[in-house]
């Protein structure tokens, strides 16, 4: 045999090697082995730090003998210990630039309220300043790292600037540092009102086993989220599936990696002794809800997603915008609400236009539903009636056939918004993305407006 036909042999033989490997289809087992442990793995250190520090925090809270002062002043240490652990040194020098500057503001502006309205003035100056640092003042990959604690640090801020005009009073140094910088919070949120912060130190709940298994709980079911936005969602439905099934992949890997995160932020909570939960049971009376995930993806409506998504940032963006623009009319405050939100993210495209979308469709799903269920006297409205006068109530077959369709249409929409968020959508643009789905969900909510008009 020539030598020529040897490398034939052997060109021959890489290439069914080479196709072998890749068309090798990776087993649920080579999935937990290659990806859930490892993403398990990755999450652990920030896991520790995040619980450890305010278990021993809400340890502390809770004997009732330790000065109030001296658990602001702990409060707002272990903040700045879990900001020190973040890589990147410009990041944390922004950081706190704009906690001095925001308290400097804030100290002036409660003199100056006199001679003119400072509370406006102050909102603009965070949220412009929230773009600017977004396309401007910081790198990048810089801002990537630290636009989530931008953003609650300017959340915690304009509330607080309301609450002073409200209470005609401000909060002292220590005050203000335990609550911008709380441990439990700074990293993942979520953002909580001065009064209910001041109130936990009052109202703190004695801990015992129960409160240790809620913790172990919440981070369980967080690191389930991980493991499914990582690792299962591209297990179960692949690349080259139906174009709506892989949409609603990368929408659902999207969402799954918000549970991930709002439960890891429950997990900083309750660990530190928040709580929020009016449900009853023993183990409900330790959680600090910050999602609902049956609500979003088993949903009646998009209100209702825009609600159970993160209820602590809904309940800021109703008091303190939605209830100032309310005066112009319910859409010109709805709109104004989704629109502050997309500038507090940082006014990203993608993530300003899905808000923008989902504020502009559940408005014009919750219209047509009202008229609906005044044409045809059926109980189909997003929100139950308290006591309904319909020809046709809530239990009848027609009226949950009818809130069956609407659930699965609110699916659809989910999926149809979500692909934006996908990574690649930097890559092929949004247009593309809406295109690809044939822009379905637009032309539906335009038969909507049909029926209001």
């Amino acid at each position: 045999m020539s030598i020529l036909s040897e490398y034939s042999n052997l060109d021959g033989y890489s290439q069914d090697y080479y196709f072998e490997e890749l068309y090798y289809e990776e087993t649920a087992l080579d999935i937990w082995n290659n990806c859930v442990v490892l993403s398990i793995f990755s999450a652990i250190p920030t896991v520790l730090k995040l619980v450890t520090l305010n278990f021993s925090f809400g340890c502390l809270v809770s004997t009732g003998f330790i000065p109030t002062q001296f658990l602001h002043l702990l409060s707002g240490c272990i903040g700045i210990y879990l900001l020190y652990t973040l890589e990147s040194s410009a990041g944390k020098l922004i950081l706190a630039i704009c906690w001095t500057v925001a308290f400097l503001l804030l100290q002036t502006s409660f003199y100056l309220r006199a001679f003119f309205h400072t509370s406006k003035f102050l909102k603009i100056f965070l949220i412009f300043l929230l773009i600017l640092c977004e396309y401007l003042f910081v790198e990048p990959e810089t801002w990537l790292q630290i636009r989530g604690i931008a953003m609650i640090l300017a959340m915690k801020i304009i509330s607080l600037i309301d609450d002073m005009e409200t209470l005609n009073s401000k909060p002292g140094v220590l005050e203000y540092f335990g609550y911008t910088l709380c441990g439990a919070n700074i990293l993942f949120g979520p953002w909580v009102s001065f009064n209910d912060y001041l109130n936990f130190y009052q109202k703190s709940q004695k801990k015992n086993l129960i409160w240790l298994c809620a913790i172990i709980k919440v981070l369980v079911t967080s690191l389930l989220f991980l493991t499914v936005s990582n690792c299962w969602s591209n297990y179960f439905i692949s690349e080259d599936s139906n174009r709506w099934l892989v949409a609603y992949k990368e929408a659902f890997t999207f969402r799954t990696s918000h549970y991930f995160i709002s439960y890891l932020a429950e997990a900083g909570m309750i660990a530190a002794g928040f709580s929020n939960s009016g449900k009853k049971g023993p183990i409900n009376q330790f959680r600090f809800i910050i999602t609902e995930p049956m609500e979003i993806e088993f949903p009646s409506s998009l209100s209702v997603v825009v609600r159970k998504w993160n209820p602590p940032m809904h309940d800021f963006l109703k008091k303190y915008v939605y209830h100032s623009w309310l005066s112009y009319g319910k859409f010109a405050a709805i709109f104004a609400t989704f629109l502050i939100s997309s500038f507090l993210h940082g006014f990203e495209l993608k993530v300003s236009l899905v808000l923008v979308s989902i504020g502009t469709f559940s408005y014009l799903q919750v219209a047509p539903r009202d008229r609906i269920a005044e044409i045809f006297d059926c109980c189909v409205r997003v929100r139950p009636c308290k006591d309904c006068k319909h020809k046709y109530k809530r239990d009848s077959v027609i009226v949950k056939i009818t809130l069956l369709i609407y659930s699965l249409a609110t699916v659809f929409h989910l999926a149809y918004l979500g692909v934006l968020m996908d990574p690649s959508t930097d890559e092929v643009g949004v247009y593309e993305k809406w295109q690809n789905l044939y822009f379905i969900s637009h032309i539906v909510m335009f038969f909507n407006v049909m029926v209001i008009l």
